[in-house]
């Protein structure tokens, strides 16, 4: 991994939901498989509300660095404060996620050593955000 600071966008503690890719396989594969599950919506996600400041703590402990944390006053256009995903409806069905925010870091960062590290040429997402607009500076900033 780099040693670029880790980019917090509006305070840190805005709140998202991380889910593993395979429990969101599972999750299909049981509305697939449920006759009841016909025409309905469900949401999938971990049900768990996880701040971006602890996503970041957390991945610097499983880094083993002491990388900074940049709060720069910025946001994304259209991002929401929170988001955390309703798993009710689909636990009815007899689904639950079984793997962990540490699971889903574990994983991803065995990917990237198993594909031999960060790929050198990748596309710069946070200078792209910032030339089209949708990384803003607030007011307060």
């Amino acid at each position: 991994m780099t040693n670029n600071p880790l980019i917090l966008y509006e305070d840190g503690f805005q709140t998202r939901d991380f889910v593993h890719v395979d429990d969101v396989v599972d999750a299909n594969m049981t509305v697939l498989e449920r006759r009841e599950a016909n025409f309905e919506v469900y949401n999938v996600g971990s049900g768990v509300a996880t701040t971006v400041q602890d996503y970041a703590s957390m991945l610097k402990t499983k880094l083993r660095r002491d990388l900074e944390c940049c709060i720069p006053g910025q946001y994304r256009r259209g991002d929401n404060r929170h988001s955390v995903s309703s798993i009710e409806k689909l636990t009815c069905l007899g689904w639950a996620p079984k793997r962990t925010l540490k699971n889903i870091m574990d994983d991803f960062l065995t990917w990237i050593e198993d594909i031999g590290g960060i790929p050198k040429h990748i596309p710069d997402a946070y200078g792209d955000m910032k030339r089209v607009g949708v990384v803003v500076t607030s007011c307060a900033g």
